[in-house]
C-alpha cells in the first residue's frame, strides 16, 4: 500500500521539469536585467564625473588665460585694446573677451562638427590690494566655478604681473 502511493507521488512528475526551466529562465532574466541597470548607472557616472573634469578644466584655463594676459599688459591697455571689457554698472569689474571686435566672449571648445561641447567665461574685479578672477567652465551641461585672488608683487594691481603671488584659491 504504502508502495502503490509512493509510485502515484513520483508518477505524476509530468510539469515539474517544465516548471523548473521556467524558474531558471526567469533567474536569469532578472540577473541580466539586475546587470544592465547596474551598467547604465555606471556608465552616466562615468560620463558625469568626465564632464565635470572637463569643466574644471575649462574654469583653469580661463583663470590661467587671464593670468597671462595680465603679465603681458597692464590692466588699462588690456581695456583699451578691448581685451578686458569693462561692466556696465559695476566698477572695477571687466569681462575677458577672448576676441576682441567679435561677437563671441567666452572660449569655446567644439567636435569636429563644430558643434559647442563646453565653453569658459572669466571676469575679473580689482580691489585696492588684489585682483579676483573668476572663471566659469561649462561643459555638457555640467558647470563649475573656479574663483582665484592674485596679489601684484608690485604693489599695484593694475601693474603688469611680473611678480605675483595666488592668494586664495576656491573652487565650487
Amino acid at each position: 500500500m504504502v508502495i502503490r502511493k509512493l509510485a502515484t507521488v513520483t508518477g505524476n512528475e509530468k510539469g515539474s521539469a517544465l516548471i523548473l526551466a521556467i524558474s531558471l529562465v526567469s533567474l536569469l532574466a532578472v540577473l541580466a536585467l539586475g546587470y544592465g541597470v547596474f551598467a547604465t548607472t555606471e556608465l552616466q557616472m562615468g560620463l558625469n564625473d568626465h564632464a565635470r573634469w572637463q569643466a574644471s578644466y575649462l574654469a583653469e584655463a580661463g583663470i590661467n588665460r587671464m593670468i597671462w594676459e595680465l603679465r603681458e599688459k597692464s590692466l588699462e591697455s588690456l581695456v583699451i585694446e578691448r581685451i578686458l571689457r569693462p561692466a556696465n554698472d559695476i566698477p572695477e569689474h571687466y569681462f575677458l573677451d577672448t576676441a576682441p571686435g567679435d561677437s563671441v566672449d567666452n572660449l569655446v571648445v567644439k567636435d569636429s562638427t563644430n558643434k559647442i561641447l563646453g565653453d569658459v567665461s572669466v571676469e575679473l574685479f580689482r580691489n585696492q590690494l588684489d585682483l579676483v578672477v573668476k572663471a566659469r567652465g561649462t561643459y555638457s551641461g555640467t558647470e563649475r566655478v573656479i574663483e582665484a585672488t592674485i596679489r601684484n608683487g608690485e604693489g599695484d594691481p593694475a601693474a603688469p604681473l611680473r611678480n605675483y603671488t595666488i592668494t586664495s584659491w576656491h573652487e565650487y
